[in-house]
């Protein structure tokens, strides 16, 4: 299993309930067959989403569009992930023979939000 680094404790946006949750949301989603769901972390092996009601089971493959916005513009990946663990809407993915420029636009969301994490200190 991998681990996830930089949370963001101020990027957020309103889960199904309305409560706040500790999302990137406006920074980072994943598109599945029309749906679109908030990512809650992401680094260069993988991802984890949240607010996830579909119907994935582990170990399988998916194809999904990766959408990443960075300042003002918003960029969109086809990329392909497996599924490492479902649980209580919870979706943990590892990538899968991921893009180049995908791999560069998620190491500049990171470097990103490590700036905006030193500013606020």
């Amino acid at each position: 299993m991998f681990g996830f680094r930089g949370r963001s404790s101020e990027a957020s946006s309103r889960t199904e309930s309305g409560r706040q949750g500790r999302t990137l949301f406006r920074e980072a989603a994943i598109k599945i067959d029309s749906k679109m769901y908030p990512i809650l972390d992401i680094n260069e092996q993988g991802f984890v989403v949240e607010n996830y009601d579909g119907d994935l089971v582990p170990k399988q493959r998916v194809y999904f569009d990766l959408l990443i916005q960075l300042g003002e513009r918003e960029e969109v990946y086809r990329t392909e992930a497996v599924v490492v663990r479902v649980s209580e809407k919870i979706l943990v993915c590892r990538f899968e023979d991921q893009r180049k420029d995908a791999a560069r636009a998620i190491q500049a969301l990171i470097a990103s939000r490590a700036q905006h994490g030193a500013k606020r200190k």
